[in-house]
């Protein structure tokens, strides 16, 4: 028989609204729904012949019915066959929008909490699913009962964490081995990919294809499986959106705050080509000189036309602390009352107490100096 190409895919949380990002949630959230037409022209472009969408696919809370129409716009146009399960964020009730009558005649979504099976004889497939019907799961949806075809490639699709104790779908590595599955495609952790084996079972987390915060950073993917009778194997397809990046830089060469902004402009176009719409977390590091001073809310005012970008400050102020601590002055007083509490922690070995007068310290260093805290 010929290679059975699969699109896996999960937690895109489309609609979601992105408290931090401010006044520009909403492009994010239209570049999240972008980055799925994208997904599913993809799916067309290589052949796939079924689509798994692992839950938390909408984000129920916040979508608007704009967007589920867009949605159910995009997946009629694909050629695939595509099953879809609710996670914990968009679980299946009487106001779901899985239950509208309207979704295009080549998707299936399940809406039971117990797993069903579907039968694609036309590629020798069955594909078994079931979804959340409430925000927790505690019950595995691994211990309902179905019926295996042996003579069939039998794949699923789930969401909800690999572990036995959880609040969402406790699988279990035992549970998963028993499955008798030939892939399981789980949704819910967030993190990149990596393809899992236990007895006969591959299984995967698909990672969230499009980033929503500083925790999913870079380029984002979706699976690609191939199976055929005897063999399985994963790829990552990247989706090319607009994404987050975290970047340090060392700024104690600078003496100036648009000394700083002409740095990191520098540094992240030069690594990032089209930056501009991109979303950056920026953390200064490095010693810097006594007396100079950086005005944090203007470098983030000067980086202003970049999508989004936060400024965060790890310097340390450069001072000759056997100096300071000398002298009659308020940061004298300080200084000498911070290192002596630091000195008589590491004479105790409280590592724990170390961090946090090293921390306070810093602070209260930057305060005097007039920095932001």
């Amino acid at each position: 028989m010929r290679k059975i190409k699969i699109m896996h895919m999960a937690d895109f949380h489309i609609g979601l609204d992105i408290s931090f990002l401010g006044n520009q949630s909403r492009f994010r959230k239209a570049e999240v729904l972008e980055g799925f037409r994208k997904t599913c022209s993809l799916a067309n472009e290589n052949n796939i012949d079924i689509i798994l969408i692992a839950g938390d696919f909408l984000e129920s809370s916040t979508i608007e019915p704009a967007y589920i129409a867009q949605v159910k716009s995009i997946l009629e146009k694909v050629n695939a066959k595509v099953f879809i399960v609710a996670g914990n964020h968009d679980y299946i009730s009487l106001n779901s929008p899985y239950m509208d009558e309207d979704w295009p005649a080549n998707v299936h979504i399940f809406k039971n909490s117990w797993i069903e099976k579907v039968k694609l004889d036309d590629l020798n497939v069955d594909v078994f699913g079931a979804s959340f019907t409430s925000t927790y799961q505690r019950e595995s949806f691994l211990d309902s009962h179905y019926e295996i075809d042996d003579k069939k490639i039998n794949i699923m699709v789930l969401h909800g964490d690999n572990t036995e104790d959880s609040l969402y779908n406790p699988m279990g590595i035992s549970k998963i081995k028993d499955s008798k599955m030939r892939y399981i495609a789980l949704g819910h952790i967030h993190k990149k990919p990596d393809l899992g084996m236990i007895g006969q079972t591959y299984f995967s987390y698909a990672g969230s294809p499009v980033g929503q915060s500083f925790n999913e950073l870079g380029e984002r993917s979706v699976m690609i499986i191939e199976i055929d009778q005897d063999h399985t194997s994963l790829s990552e397809m990247t989706i090319n959106s607009k994404a987050f990046y975290r970047e340090k830089i060392n700024v104690s060469k600078m003496t100036s705050s648009k000394e700083a902004y002409d740095l990191i402009i520098q540094l992240i176009s030069k690594k990032y080509g089209n930056y501009q719409d991109n979303y950056y977390q920026i953390i200064l590091e490095g010693e810097i000189e006594e007396g100079i001073y950086f005005d944090f809310d203007v470098i983030e005012q000067l980086l202003g036309n970049l999508r989004y970008v936060k400024v965060i400050d790890e310097t340390k102020v450069k001072l000759n602390y056997d100096r300071v601590r000398k002298e009659q002055s308020l940061k004298g007083i300080f200084v000498d009352k911070m290192l002596n509490l630091i000195e008589d922690a590491k004479y105790s070995e409280d590592e724990e107490k170390v961090l946090i007068y090293e921390r306070a310290f810093e602070l209260g260093l930057r305060a005097l100096e007039g920095y932001r805290i």
